[in-house]
């Protein structure tokens, strides 16, 4: 009986935090979709997310849907139409905890020489080299894809960007394909289902197929999460850190 008193307690919340977000023209959790369309227009992109969530782009800010609702949401941008009175910011400390690197936080002392290679080792030597993906059909085109399997991924630093590069053994078309981050624009370091996922901001990640090359904003691979205890939030702390080198030199330039 307490569940359901819960439940429909966070149900009620939710409309009417919903209802008082449409009538004052902001977002608050548990807006609708349709709601976010009307006060923030067309998002520039769409991730759909493996636990079933969707996360829409505006700029460097990013909102998260559950069942057609606002969950979670990320204001990096400060474009969003967030009601404050309502929805409380997120504290650096839970960002953190959630993911997101937060620089200013990073109390290491290590160089970034140093910082780049711990990193390359533990991408290098937890990630899951060689893949099978499975086929699917489409019902968009009408074709069944076979499988393929992903080949000898690596990890490298080229200046402030981080490359992944990995071969394609696919039946019909085998080839090559890589994503470059740029350090600076990694927002979030997240888990999913047993895969490391690296989110950027504003779709700023190229991803790479031959000589086509398009803008996205998140890159997955299947991880080994449980070889090493904490080993996603010591890479979050990781890369937090190096990011603070790249921010410190672009300041440098006086010309």
């Amino acid at each position: 009986m307490l569940k359901k008193q819960l439940l429909f307690a966070a149900v009620l919340l939710f409309a009417t935090q919903g209802l008082l977000a449409q009538s004052k023209n902001c977002l608050v959790l548990g807006s609708s979709q349709g709601q976010v369309r009307k006060l923030q227009g067309t998002p520039e992109s769409i991730y759909k997310n493996d636990d079933g969530t969707e996360t829409w782009s505006y700029g460097k800010s990013s909102l998260t849907f559950k069942s057609g609702l606002l969950e979670a949401y990320d204001n990096y941008g400060k474009n969003l139409k967030i009601c404050r009175e309502v929805v409380a910011v997120v504290s650096p400390a839970e960002k953190e905890k959630q993911g997101y690197l937060q620089p200013e936080r990073s109390k290491s002392k290590a160089t970034k020489t140093a910082t780049q290679q711990w990193i390359l080792d533990k991408l290098n030597q937890y990630v899951n080299k060689d893949i099978h993906i499975e086929g699917y059909y489409s019902t968009i085109s009408g074709t069944q894809y076979p499988g393929r399997n992903i080949k000898n991924t690596t990890f490298s630093f080229e200046g402030n960007t981080l490359v992944i590069r990995y071969k394609v053994d696919d039946p019909r078309d085998p080839h090559e394909e890589s994503y470059s981050l740029p350090i600076h624009d990694l927002k979030r370091i997240h888990s999913d289902g047993g895969k490391l996922i690296l989110s950027a901001k504003s779709s700023s990640m190229t991803h790479t197929v031959g000589r086509q090359a398009e803008k996205v904003n998140n890159y997955s691979v299947q991880f080994d999460f449980q070889s090493e205890a904490d080993i996603k939030t010591r890479l979050v702390s990781a890369f937090s850190h190096l990011q603070k080198f790249y921010k410190s030199a672009s300041k440098k330039e006086t010309f």
